[in-house]
């Protein structure tokens, strides 16, 4: 993108979208400030750009589909943003790059690619990963000391200084340019961006796999009919992975506290000790005017909570469904006690038995 800072470029991004079949979406140059997300009717973007200058940043476009199977998501800086997802077979990471120009210093250009390396050697063993965005690198077609390896027999264009520096990344880390291995009916397909007045055109922007991916990418090209008043061109691959929701991090329900015992004078005055007691320990902290709202709020709930669980304890869960009746319901919990009992004595039987022969 030439930038999503400028007002109705989210929606004109969201409309061209609607064209294609996508989960996710690299997008690069986005100019936004900060880190976060914003959310449309039908898409999701995770952001993370230069602190306080419009210039840069990089983010991640997920459908509803991916934004649910999306596990973690780290922003690096303004050039680098790390997102996992769950799949259907393992766990799936993506990195969104925007690399620095060939105009920036060899400092510049390490550094970037160190921090890369860092992020890609951070990744779970056994991950599939898939790198994408603007490498700012013309890598051009297989020779002989790239065959089979990073890159295809299909690349565009010509090697230059940084393409050198990527196809080693990718060699040293065993990865894939996908849209270099797929032949294309049209020159149009392959070359990514177009120099002002359209005087050359490059292949810059890939779609990087490794070996637990390359063998389900279909096909990966560019597509000249999005149009997003951009000098680039939108980059797909088409992958035979499926995401999978992910309920990691659904909420568990909690056990709920025996209030039952509230209601016997003994176990309320018990309890009502228990919770002085504990207010004594934290008088201190919640009379201190320097202590804050938030923090005050936090002991007092810890107060309550911790109380009651350890003074009234758990319910506990019945053995027996609520569709018996009375009658069977005792019959049945006073057979489950003699079965335990009968365990415990068959178990103790067996010790002595056991210590006896030896």
């Amino acid at each position: 993108m030439r930038t999503l800072n400028d007002p109705g470029t989210i929606e004109i991004l969201d409309r061209e979208l609607e064209r294609f079949d996508w989960d996710i979406v690299g997008i690069a140059e986005s100019h936004m400030t900060g880190t976060g997300e914003l959310n449309t009717d039908n898409i999701k973007m995770m952001y993370s750009g230069h602190e306080t200058e419009h210039r840069a940043g990089v983010g991640l476009v997920l459908s509803k589909k991916a934004a649910q199977a999306m596990v973690s998501f780290k922003p690096i800086n303004e050039r680098l943003l790390v997102a996992r997802f769950r799949v259907w077979v393992g766990w799936l990471t993506v990195i969104q790059v925007y690399a620095s120009t060939t105009a920036a210093s060899e400092r510049e250009i390490n550094e970037f690619y160190n921090l890369l390396q860092e992020e890609v050697s951070a990744v779970a063993r056994g991950d599939k990963l898939i790198l994408i965005g603007d490498f700012n690198a013309n890598v051009g077609k297989a020779d002989g000391a790239t065959a089979g390896k990073a890159i295809g027999q299909h690349g565009y264009g010509n090697l230059n200084a940084s393409g050198d520096i990527l196809v080693d990344f990718c060699i040293l880390n065993n990865l894939f340019i996908t849209n270099t291995f797929f032949r294309q009916a049209k020159a149009s397909r392959c070359w990514t961006w177009e120099a002002p007045g359209g005087r050359y055109r490059n292949q810059i922007d890939f779609i990087i796999a490794n070996e637990a991916v390359i063998g389900g990418v279909v096909n990966s090209r560019a597509y000249p009919s999005a149009n997003v008043g951009s000098d680039h061109q939108l980059v797909l691959a088409n992958l035979k992975l499926k995401l999978k929701r992910n309920n990691c991090g659904s909420r568990q329900s909690r056990p709920r506290v025996n209030t039952e015992k509230l209601k016997c004078s003994e176990g309320k005055e018990k309890y009502k000790r228990a919770i002085e007691t504990e207010w004594d320990k934290h008088w201190a902290l919640l009379t201190s005017k320097s202590t804050n709202v938030e923090e005050k709020w936090g002991v007092i709930k810890q107060v309550f909570t911790n109380t009651a669980e350890k003074e009234l304890g758990f319910v506990r869960k019945p053995v027996t469904e609520s569709w018996l009746s009375p009658e069977t319901r005792i019959r049945v919990e006073a057979e489950e006690q003699r079965r335990l009992r009968d365990t415990s004595r068959d178990k103790q039987r067996s010790t002595i038995t056991s210590c006896a022969e030896r």
